[in-house]
């Protein structure tokens, strides 16, 4: 990934960052004392863009601790599968989760960044997608389409500006590739265990 790619990626993470602390901050939402942990969660992820940055935080980490993380993933990895396989929700925890926190924040993937608050995407065709959020968020704001279109307004993050600036980016290096390449659709510990993406 060229420096021009991964600077744009930085600085649509910081406009995530900061679009949903003010969603969450506007909403009353904290992770703190959260009886759920989000890094337990099965997230699929699809750019190419996100697997690159990872590698480039993951090659920051001083060896030993990389191949402890490594470890860690292609465990998660064969966990999952093995719930997968019996038909079970697999609930690992992120292979980059030490003591409670991320070891390569800096580098998280989109979603880490903003799961929690509700949210919404706006579809090219006008529709929109509503997602309720985590555990914690409809806990406190149970989803209610009455209670909405009475005019209670509940705080959501739409994330459509940053779907399309990040689509934009994966496309500027599929370009820049020159050769098409497979469509990702891993988790996140799939990413660290494949090893970086080979473009």
């Amino acid at each position: 990934m060229n420096k021009e790619l991964a600077a744009r990626l930085a600085t649509l993470y910081q406009r995530m960052e900061q679009a949903y602390d003010t969603c969450a901050k506007e909403a009353g939402l904290s992770c703190s004392g959260c009886e759920t942990n989000c890094c337990t969660s099965f997230f699929q992820h699809h750019t190419y863009s996100e697997w690159l940055y990872l590698w480039q935080g993951v090659r920051t980490l001083p060896p030993q601790k990389r191949l402890a993380v490594l470890d860690r993933a292609r465990a998660v990895v064969a966990a999952t599968h093995k719930a997968q396989a019996m038909g079970l929700p697999p609930q690992e925890m992120c292979p980059l989760n030490e003591n409670g926190l991320c070891i390569l924040y800096r580098y998280r993937l989109m979603i880490c960044r903003m799961h929690g608050t509700r949210n919404e995407v706006h579809n090219p065709d006008g529709t929109r997608r509503l997602f309720p959020g985590c555990q914690r968020f409809t806990h406190m704001y149970p989803p209610n389409a009455a209670a909405e279109q009475q005019g209670c307004i509940i705080p959501t993050l739409n994330r459509t500006p940053f779907y399309q600036e990040l689509a934009a980016i994966e496309l500027a290096l599929r370009q820049s590739v020159r050769q098409p390449l497979p469509r990702v659709n891993m988790t996140l510990a799939e990413m660290l265990a494949n090893g970086a993406p080979r473009v």
